[in-house]
């Protein structure tokens, strides 16, 4: 009971010292807080000097409203936002604790987010964080992993404390046109500019040494796959993108100019959807050299009409010639063992 009743008082207090509008409200006040406790008037002045300290560590409101977010060892990742605004600004610190991953599918489905700017102390973006954004235009980034279907996205300058760029990143954003890779890249995910169709060039700067399956498949308007000189894992022939060795052939640009192509001779391995979306090409020249076709490999041709399988190839990925509209007939040597 005398538990309750301190509340009470607590509150009462807490009531008396709201403004009030009279001079008599006035004196009634004072004439209550007086006959409050001792004890009652000294926590509440106690918890008054408190209350800036209190507020300065708790989350504004209008970031706990825009954001979820998940605390873990120290540092806040954000999970979600509530697409309110066109134009967001991720801060660097929420409840004091500095803000350093955004988490799979964070902002995923905000159509009307048209611009978004991340803080420095981000070092880590989920899979598919801005993924279907469509209307996103504008992004300023420390790091990046996912923008996957972003379809108003025209341009990316990738700053230079990037290392990585992640699988699918920016898979589908088939306005973009223009995109910097720079020198601190050592990893491009898997499909990561796939079928950004706005893209007509690429260069692979010197310490890239990993590159995904169908990194750059359907940019039905790039022309060539440029590679620094120095680079130890990668080279470019003719625009085309082969291993350091030029023993697999890794991408064939899909807006390339030419209707024939003939493979060097030097190529044991076409890869994965190497040639795939390539609808200019009206024949292929396989050397003897191959011995494996990878997956979806001529997917889509839809112009190929000339292609021999040699005699030495002993796998053929799976769809590897589907959407050939064109290719009539393909004979299949006795040497391969294994379709699909």
């Amino acid at each position: 009971m005398k538990k309750k009743n301190r509340i009470g008082s607590a509150l009462a207090l807490i009531a008396l010292d709201a403004p009030t509008l009279t001079q008599s409200g006035r004196s009634q006040r004072l004439a209550s807080r007086a006959a409050a406790p001792a004890w009652l008037r000294l926590r509440t002045a106690c918890a008054i000097r408190l209350l800036p300290l209190v507020l300065l560590l708790t989350p504004p409101a209008v970031v706990q409203a825009q954001f979820t977010y998940t605390t873990y060892n120290g540092t806040i990742t954000i999970t979600g936002y509530n697409c309110s605004g066109a134009v967001v600004t991720i801060p660097s610190r929420i409840a004091g604790l500095p803000v350093t991953s955004i988490g799979v599918s964070a902002f995923a489905g905000c159509t009307s987010l048209t611009g978004v700017t991340i803080p420095n102390s981000v070092t880590s973006i989920g899979n598919f964080a801005f993924a279907n954004c469509t209307s996103l235009t504008s992004i300023a980034i420390p790091n990046i992993s996912a923008f996957a279907a972003c379809t108003g996205l025209t341009s990316v300058t990738i700053p230079s404390s990037v290392t990585s760029i992640g699988d699918w990143a920016f898979a589908a954003c088939w306005r973009l046109t223009s995109v910097t890779i720079p020198s601190s890249v050592t990893t491009i995910g898997t499909e990561a500019f796939s079928g950004c169709a706005g893209l007509t060039s690429v260069t692979i700067p010197n310490n890239v040494t990993n590159i995904g399956e169908s990194a750059f498949s359907h940019c039905n308007n790039l022309t060539a796959i440029t590679v620094g000189s120095a680079n130890s894992a990668y080279s470019g022939l003719d625009g085309v993108l082969f291993d350091k060795s030029e023993t697999t052939l890794i991408q064939y640009p899909a807006g390339k100019a030419g209707s024939e192509y003939t493979i060097p001779n030097s190529v044991t391995a076409i890869g994965t959807r190497a040639f795939s979306g390539c609808t200019s090409l009206t024949g292929v020249t396989i050397p003897n050299s191959v011995t494996s076709i990878g997956y979806q490999a001529f997917g889509n041709c839809t112009s190929l009409t000339n292609l021999t399988i040699p005699n030495k190839v002993t796998s053929i990925g799976g769809y590897a010639f589907s959407g050939c509209t064109s290719l009539t007939s393909i004979a299949i040597p006795n040497s391969v063992t294994s379709i699909g």
